[in-house]
């Protein structure tokens, strides 16, 4: 694969794929736009990114679609060259060996990849004032407007506030979304991508991302995996560190159930929105996020309502995944339903089918503390601190539980094909 970076205008960065690779056997995407683009702030300099930087920002876009080289029209250091071949299944170049590798100052400071859902708007609390704030701002920037439900309302109110309160806030329009068909980002890290295209103009050190428990750990999902030991996180940590940056998974020891507690708890909760098919105020309440963030909020609480149980339930695209085995985050949703002592039918179904009536479930409320090997050392102290400020720590035994998550036996049990038949059912209106 070959991708041409240029500066069509000042302000303006380009990843044009010029030559493709052949689609991938099973792939669940292919390219669909061949070219994206970045408006970066007036002042940023093109010429002052390190080429390294460059040459990460095209591995995350065009990653799943490599086959053997992704040649650019710059060299790259041999550091870069050399992570890419030991941890990927093809190179990057062309190479120059006389270009230093990215060294941040000791002045630098960390970046996040902020989207104002619950996830990270809780890494946001967790981590220092001195925090750049990056959104991805999705805009076709020549690109073919494809249609979506989609609304950046609530986003660009939030960084609007919080830049109004004193901190450093910056929204870079992309259409890197368009680059994947169907419409969507190539990488999960790809959303990083801003952030990393400024690290020189601002002195950025670190990527933050809004990971939670869910999705490092895969808890809620069949069976934990440690995310330390996963190829995504050994991958990604090694081509980001050789570019003088660090993944830093601020809320991965943290679950939804913690995430909300933070939001619940900080002091710039009102900035929060996990909807994102809503205006700036309001949600849609029509889509599963909705579904899962609305009943979360109301668990944590303590104030279940359920006339808004009931329109929650109605959602076509919840009744999805509810039928689903497992349901995306299952997790969150029986620890939901453990809190639950409503007459609510279908929510007492979810209960049973999800466990929550016998699972123990209260570690999903605290901080699983081997996480913090996730961070960048200089800011483990300081998020470790903040996260005392609003969650406890798990204790062993509540690690365990957490260790021990395994949903494939249950899975395979007549009491689940039982608990599962009879949701199904009801959700039909049978």
């Amino acid at each position: 694969m070959q991708v041409k970076i240029s500066t069509p205008a000042p302000d303006i960065i380009e990843f044009q794929i010029v030559k493709t690779d052949e689609p991938k056997s099973g792939a669940t995407s292919v390219i669909g736009e061949h070219r994206c683009r970045f408006q970066l702030p007036k002042n940023a300099i093109f010429d002052d990114i390190h080429p390294d930087l460059l040459g990460l920002s095209a591995l995350l876009m065009t990653f799943p679609y490599i086959e053997n080289e992704l040649e650019l029209n710059f060299p790259v250091s041999k550091f870069l060259a050399d992570q890419v071949s030991r941890h990927t299944p093809f190179s990057i170049g062309p190479v120059d060996e006389d270009i230093e590798r990215r060294i941040p100052s000791p002045e630098s400071v960390p970046g996040l990849a902020f989207s104002a859902g619950a996830d990270s708007t809780a890494a946001l609390a967790l981590m220092p004032d001195s925090t750049v704030i990056v959104f991805l701002d999705r805009d076709e920037l020549g690109a073919k407007k494809k249609k979506s439900m989609y609304r950046k309302d609530a986003a660009l109110r939030a960084c609007k506030m919080l830049r109004e309160r004193g901190r450093t806030v910056f929204e870079i329009k992309s259409s890197l979304e368009y680059l994947r068909n169907p419409i969507g980002f190539p990488t999960d890290l790809a959303v990083g991508v801003p952030v990393i295209l400024l690290a020189d103009h601002v002195d950025i050190d670190s990527v933050a991302f809004g990971t939670v428990m869910e999705s490092a750990y895969r808890v809620g999902h069949k069976k934990f995996q440690d995310y330390q030991e996963r190829i995504h996180f050994i991958r990604w940590q090694s081509l980001f560190q050789v570019c003088g940056l660090s993944l830093s998974m601020v809320v991965a020891g943290v679950s939804e159930v913690g995430t909300q507690i933070i939001i619940s708890k900080y002091k710039n909760r009102d900035v929060c929105r996990s909807c994102i098919r809503g205006t700036a105020t309001t949600s849609c309440r029509n889509c599963w996020k909705c579904f899962r963030k609305e009943l979360l909020e109301m668990a944590v609480e303590g104030k279940f309502n359920d006339k808004a149980i009931e329109k929650l339930f109605k959602v076509p695209e919840a009744h999805v995944h509810l039928k689903k085995d497992p349901i995306h985050h299952e997790n969150i949703l029986a620890w939901i339903s453990s809190r639950y002592e409503g007459k609510n039918k279908l929510l007492l179904m979810m209960k049973k089918k999800t466990r929550g009536d016998v699972l123990k479930l209260d570690w999903l409320q605290k901080w699983y503390p081997p996480s913090l090997n996730l961070l960048p050392m200089k800011y483990r102290t300081g998020v470790r601190e903040s996260i005392s400020d609003y969650l406890e720590t798990m204790v062993e035994s509540e690690m365990k539980l957490m260790r021990d998550w395994d949903m494939e036996p249950y899975l395979s049990t007549e009491l689940h094909g039982k608990n599962r038949d009879a949701m199904i059912n009801a959700l039909m209106g049978r």
